[in-house]
């Protein structure tokens, strides 16, 4: 067995049979990732290996960003205006000592099943690969929606706020037949009550909506609008960017109240920021059940650590860490209890970076 060859990690019988002949043919259903409808839609070649690899897209790719950082490369080469050739002769300066690492292996396999490239990418082999690709992606095969059809990718759930008008997945739907673009729902400007732009978000939802969202009664009304628009479009999942959490219940009227003070831009105290997520999860729970969809939610994260690089370059720019709430499963366990009680529990997937939250009962340690 060679590197990478078809049988890469597959070390036994059984592991050949049921990859060849079952899983390898399988279709691709990708229900979180931040491909962008409107890249999708517009359909146009990527200039250049590295535009398409390390800088184009919604986020770029922050986890190639945070090797090559480790690596000691210059901002410059990695988010910055540096030259793009230079750039990848700073990634692959970087994967080459990256051995072990799981993006060693995307990157090459990459190479290989889509460019039919078999060298490994080192600085050595930069400029013929460079050359090899970059003609490549400026054939007919290599435009975004005939990528995602050789890998044999039917649906895509890319990641929406909640006020979008989902104007690039309505010409989707209408435009391309071998494979879906649904949206999926992430509300996280929503769940922000402590920050500024909260009052200004809620407006939005309200304008959108024809719905004066001023209580619990009112923001579940603009709610439900919205999982109607966003279910027509094609959607069936939410996402939440739950990084910390702790659970404190409210009331119908407490909620009220901590709504009307965010709307105020009033300040808030740990315990009312708490009891509002509490609700707001709550309330989406039960709207989510309504229409059948899966809620999702991404926990224990501790994002755009590093103030300076995040005032100079922006949030999302791979500068998060794994977090550090230890109790968090006791929280969502607390809240998940009230939805059972209540009968609003949905389809649910929970994602956690740090592996002790994925132990929700602590109990049993094994």
């Amino acid at each position: 067995m060679s590197f990478l060859d078809d049988n890469f990690l597959l070390t036994n019988e059984p592991a050949k049979k049921l990859y060849h002949e079952h899983a390898k043919k399988m279709p691709i259903i990708d229900y979180h990732c931040h491909l962008e409808p409107k890249d999708i839609y517009e359909n146009k070649n990527y200039p250049n290996l590295t535009r398409v690899w390390l800088n184009d897209g919604m986020l770029g790719d922050h986890y190639k960003w945070r090797l090559e950082r480790a690596n000691g490369v210059p901002e410059d080469l990695i988010t910055g205006d540096g030259d793009e050739y230079e750039k990848m002769m700073a990634w692959a300066g970087t994967l080459e000592k990256a051995i072990g690492n799981p993006i060693y292996e995307w990157a090459n396999l990459e190479l290989k099943r889509f460019f039919g490239i078999e060298e490994p990418l080192l600085k050595k082999n930069v400029p013929a690969i460079w050359e090899k690709a970059n003609a490549l992606l400026q054939t007919e095969d290599f435009k975004p929606r005939n990528l995602i059809k050789k890998a044999n990718v039917k649906v895509i759930c890319t990641t929406d706020d909640l006020n979008s008008d989902l104007t690039y997945h309505k010409l989707l739907a209408d435009d391309e037949k071998d494979f879906r673009v649904l949206p999926s729902m992430r509300p996280d400007g929503l769940f922000k009550i402590y920050q500024e732009s909260y009052p200004a978000y809620v407006e939005t939802l309200s304008a959108l909506t024809s719905v004066d969202v001023h209580d619990t009664d009112s923001l579940k009304e603009a709610l439900d609008k919205r999982f109607a628009f966003f279910d027509h479009i094609g959607g069936h999942v939410s996402d939440f960017g739950l990084d910390t959490y702790s659970y404190r219940h409210v009331s119908r009227r407490e909620m009220d109240g901590l709504i009307q003070k965010g709307l105020k831009h009033d300040s808030l105290s740990a315990d009312e920021i708490a009891g509002y997520q509490t609700g707001l999860l709550m309330l989406f729970m039960e709207l989510n059940k309504k229409y059948d969809w899966v809620m999702q939610l991404h926990v224990n994260v501790l994002r755009n650590m590093n103030r300076p690089m995040y005032e100079a370059i922006g949030a999302d720019k791979g500068f998060d860490s794994v977090g550090a709430q230890s109790g968090i499963a006791k929280e969502i366990l607390y809240l998940l209890n009230d939805g059972s009680i209540a009968d609003i529990i949905p389809k649910m997937i929970l994602y956690s970076t740090d592996r002790k939250s994925t132990r929700l009962n602590s109990s049993h340690p094994d």
